[in-house]
């Protein structure tokens, strides 16, 4: 596995994401400052989508598991996993107990509802030992949302934001469920993390005929403009990422109790 930390994680994703500059910073500030050296294979990437994460931080030979089969057929094509299946995280009943070194869920474990299912399931399918890796909004995206409560509110639901929930709550369901906490970290201060989410949220902060026009002059702009654009914006907030004693989102690491 190729998971070198000199790559530039902003750079990859902003040439296959052009028009999507939500996706580009908060992607590669989480590829950035992902613990690979928590990875040991076996490895499953849990609600994988269309496999581009994994493909991005250089693993290969992994498993990849999720609900939405378009994405799946996506992921097969990224040549990164040994193997893909339609699975529900709430049992991953297509994998035996203590089958994975490591399991990771990066902005995953948010949107899927009985969460005390999935990390009971996480559970069964790791090794003593194992690690799960989760990347999720930490409760501060509700607290730094940048607009009304009924914006955010709106924000939410497109989302499906079900499961935004403190550290010391996510603290407590994994010990819960016999995982020991090795690291916990944040990512995004507060002025980072509204930037991001300004242009995320543009569906509910603008009226439809505005955003339709701004989705129209992103089109048609030239590709290399909006590059540079969102270089300016964008890629130092990436540059001087590391991790945070708090922020927007959190990222966990916890062992299966041996």
């Amino acid at each position: 596995m190729d998971m070198s930390r000199d790559k530039d994680y902003f750079e990859i994703y902003l040439n296959s994401f052009p028009n999507s500059p939500s996706l580009v910073i908060v992607r590669a500030m989480e590829a950035k400052n992902f613990p690979k050296e928590y990875l040991k294979e076996p490895i499953l990437d849990l609600c994988c989508g269309d496999g581009f994460f994994a493909k991005t931080l250089g693993l290969s030979n992994i498993y990849g598991c999720d609900i939405d089969m378009i994405s799946l057929e996506k992921a097969t094509k990224q040549s990164v996993y040994k193997e893909v299946k339609l699975c529900d995280a709430r049992t991953l009943d297509k994998y035996p107990a203590e089958f994975f070194n490591t399991v990771f869920a990066n902005c995953a474990l948010e949107h899927i509802d009985g969460i005390e299912q999935v990390i009971a399931s996480i559970n069964r399918v790791l090794k003593n030992g194992g690690s799960l890796i989760m990347t999720v909004p930490s409760e501060n995206l509700n607290r730094w949302f940048p607009f009304r409560k009924s914006k955010l509110v709106k924000y939410n639901q497109r989302q499906r934001h079900i499961n935004i929930m403190s550290e010391n709550a996510w603290r407590e369901l994994l010990l819960k469920h016999s995982f020991v906490l090795e690291q916990v970290y944040y990512l995004f201060n507060e002025k980072q993390y509204k930037t991001a989410i300004l242009f995320d949220a543009l569906p509910e902060i603008l009226p439809k005929p505005i955003f339709r026009l701004y989705h129209l002059v992103l089109k048609l702009t030239p590709e290399p403009v909006k590059k540079f654009i969102f270089r300016k914006l964008l890629k130092p907030i990436y540059q001087n990422s590391k991790p945070l004693n708090s922020g927007g989102e959190l990222v966990i690491v916890a062992k299966k109790k041996t």
